[in-house]
């Protein structure tokens, strides 16, 4: 039987074939594997060739083929190169893959299999050369009869001995994936399966959208073998110019409108892909879908409308083709042809255009203006002198003869002090006089409420109304025209003048007030109370009881206080104006990526200088979990979980006052981020995939109210190696007081 087999093997070594998969052989730029010491960590040795180059790298991925085939080409006689000592070095102890580190420049390369056959790489039929110290990847596949003849041939070499069994547990992901165990459906996700020990056993897995991956084992003990299989599938973003909001068909399946970041798995390989928004012309492409990638798809889409921009007169109403689009101006599209544009507007005689819209074009439409059509008014009547108003627009006084008035209906309006308003409509037609005698009744009195209005309790209050007293407060009728209101207690007394009008305040509020006398050195300082210009300095003035900030100013001198009236007060403040106060800030700083936040020290007057400092070295003083794992490529397939960040941030930079409670910041200095991620399976062990370190830019603005300051900052943080995906940015809030140095 053993000669059988071997008879078998020797058939199928004659006929079979090594075959280099088409298309599999190109470079991987991101893969930095070959830069990775291959010795122990205390020798720092790169593989090198014998004329101490270093070597490319070609990571060969097998199918068909076990372990022990793989082995084979370790022995020198099985390979061949153009030069003797072109393949340094073979590793197979890689999953289903051979990594063959080759001098750069080679022309060819033979892998020589004694039951497979032969597979000849040549670079230079294929147009490459081989670079030092870059990585390439290759598949290279076995034939099927012999692949599953040396199985077989394995499997007849097993003793049968029961007590040597033992069990293989297969784990995979994606956890839909099917497996197989010597050629039999073991389970989905995870299976197990009992096998004799001492021999090779295939196995197989598979799953919908990605590729399969397969291999053989031997067993001495309880075998755990976990697998991830590659993605056969990509995704899509596709953008649309001039305009975003088309729909996006791939297969005649919708996924979405522009900008689309679809998170729709497609299978690698050709689709059709088509683009279609309203007033714009369809776009249909294909597209190829790569493996684990998403490909970016502009598409420029031509308009089948023309753009127009119409401008009309105040008050103009536009209409096209008979329906109204818009009031003095519209912005809008037109499908291609020709449109009625009209300018309308109440006693005017329309304007209107016909207009030839034609496809991509864009333009600004200015409307003739509609022509009025006048009419007359005449008022006369008593009293004399009212005030004349049409639809709320005073024209005038009467006695007059009003002319230019457009033609339509009209809300007319006679008032004056004292008298009764009347209103009704009239209507004023083209080249005619409307005419409206006037009566108007005179007003005698005008109802009113007169109270005090002060923050503490008044006692023998007492209000006088042009001579008369009337009780602490007043609710009755008054006069039309100015009153005199004067009011006392507590044993003070006040002076009020009131304007008792129709149309004017019916309640009033009369607020207790107290003098305070301000002057200036230097003198003739502006004086704004609460926000609001009182005059110059020297100035006498009464202001309601209670807190008011006073703030003086004098070319580029200035002063503010806050002063608390009381009842009866008669106060004399001097001011000292300074060229702006200085002040002290310091805060606390904090963001999400540095929680614990930090320090920030503040001085300016009108410029000045900030220093500011945060840090958030936790992780690093975590005694279970102190190593820093960064070798990207090695641990970014792990199992992982976000933890925390390192941060580190010093700045220093210049402080600018931009008023008496806003002030803006900015400056640079030197910013380190590293986040961090736990691993499955490494307990004692971080991540770092994106360490990042390098000066720093920083801009924000401090909000100063009395003591209290509020902060908040934009920084940037550039690697001092420029990658523009590793550019870490920064916002930072901050709360303190301010320190007023007089």
């Amino acid at each position: 039987m053993l000669m059988l087999a071997s008879a078998l093997a020797g058939v199928f070594s004659l006929s079979a074939q090594l075959t280099l998969r088409e298309g599999s052989f190109r470079l991987r730029p991101n893969d930095t594997e070959i830069l990775i010491n291959r010795n122990s960590p205390k020798e720092r040795v790169k593989i090198t060739d014998d004329n101490g180059k270093l070597c490319s790298l070609i990571k060969i991925y097998t199918e068909n083929m076990t372990e022990a085939d793989r082995k084979v080409f370790i022995k020198p006689s099985y390979r061949e190169t153009d030069r003797a000592t072109f393949i340094t070095k073979i590793e197979t102890d890689h999953v289903n893959e051979i990594w063959i580190f080759l001098s750069p420049g080679a022309s060819y390369m033979v892998l020589k299999h004694p039951d497979y056959g032969n597979c000849k790489f040549d670079f230079t039929a294929m147009g490459v050369t081989l670079l030092s110290g870059k990585v390439y990847e290759a598949t290279i596949t076995g034939d099927r009869k012999v692949y599953e003849s040396i199985l077989a041939r394995d499997a007849k070499a097993s003793t049968g001995d029961e007590d040597k069994y033992q069990y293989l547990v297969i784990t995979a992901s994606p956890s839909n994936a099917e497996i197989y165990i010597n050629g039999e459906f073991s389970g989905t996700g995870e299976a197990s399966k009992r096998l004799p020990m001492g021999m090779r056993h295939a196995y197989r897995v598979e799953a919908p959208m990605y590729h399969s991956q397969e291999g053989t084992l031997e067993i001495s003990e309880r075998t755990s073998l976990p697998i991830t299989l590659k993605p056969a599938f990509g995704y899509v973003s596709v953008f649309s110019v001039p305009e975003s909001g088309a729909e996006v068909y791939v297969d005649n399946e919708l996924l979405g409108v522009t900008p689309l970041e679809s998170d729709k798995r497609l299978v690698s390989g050709e689709h059709t892909l088509r683009v279609s928004k309203r007033d714009f012309r369809p776009v249909e492409q294909k597209i190829t879908i790569t493996d684990d990638t998403r490909i970016p798809v502009n598409i420029d889409m031509s308009a089948i409308f023309a753009s127009l921009n119409i401008t009309a007169g105040e008050g103009v109403a536009i209409y096209i083709d008979g329906e109204k689009a818009g009031d003095e101006t519209w912005s809008g599209r037109l499908s291609e042809g020709s449109h009625l544009i009209e300018g309308r507007k109440a006693g005017h005689i329309s304007s209107s255009l016909d207009y030839l819209a034609r496809a991509g074009v864009s333009e600004n439409l200015l409307l003739d203006a509609p022509v009025p059509i006048y009419g007359k008014l005449e008022i006369s009547g008593s009293p004399t002198n009212a005030r004349v108003s049409l639809n709320g627009r005073e024209i005038g006084y009467s006695p007059d003869i009003f002319s230019n008035i457009l033609i339509g209906q009209y809300e007319l309006n006679l008032s004056k002090d004292g008298y009764i308003p009347q209103k009704q409509i009239i209507t004023i037609e083209e080249s005619k006089t409307t005419v409206v005698t006037a009566s108007l009744e005179i007003r005698k009195t005008i109802p009113v409420e007169i109270e005090l209005e002060s923050p503490v309790r008044l006692r023998n209050v007492s209000l006088n109304i042009d001579g008369e007293s009337k009780g602490a407060y007043f609710s009755g009728e008054l006069n039309v025209g100015t009153r005199q209101v004067k009011a006392e207690y507590n044993g003070f007394s006040e002076d009020f003048v009131i304007e008792v009008s129709p149309d004017g305040n019916r309640h009033f509020k009369l607020p207790v007030t107290a003098r305070v006398r301000l002057n200036s050195l230097p003198d003739k300082a502006m004086v704004f109370v609460d926000g609001e210009e009182r005059g110059q300095t020297p100035l006498l003035l009464r202001l309601p009881l209670g807190k008011h900030t006073i703030l003086m100013k004098k070319d580029q001198l200035s002063t503010d206080r806050i002063v608390t009236l009381g009842l009866g007060d008669d106060l004399a403040e001097t001011y000292t104006l300074r060229k702006y106060n200085a002040y002290s800030f310091i805060s606390y700083v904090a963001s999400y990526q540095a929680p614990y936040g930090g320090i920030m020290y503040g001085f300016c007057r009108n410029w000045g200088f900030y220093t500011k400092a945060q840090i958030n070295l936790k992780m690093l003083f975590d005694t279970n979990k102190h190593d820093v794992i960064r070798n990207v490529e090695e641990y970014a397939g792990l199992p992982k979980q976000y933890e925390s960040a390192n941060r580190l941030s010093v700045t220093l930079g210049g402080m600018k006052r931009l008023n008496s409670w806003m002030y803006m910041y900015f400056g640079a200095g030197y910013g380190e981020y590293e986040p961090l991620y736990s691993i499955t399976g490494y307990p004692d062990c971080y991540f770092s995939p994106r360490p990042v370190k390098g000066p720093e830019a920083e801009v924000g603005m401090i909000l100063k109210w009395k003591g209290l300051t509020l902060s908040a900052g934009y920084g940037a943080l550039m690697p001092l190696s420029f990658d523009t995906r590793q550019l870490f940015t920064d916002v930072h809030l901050g709360v303190g007081f301010v320190i007023n140095h007089h």
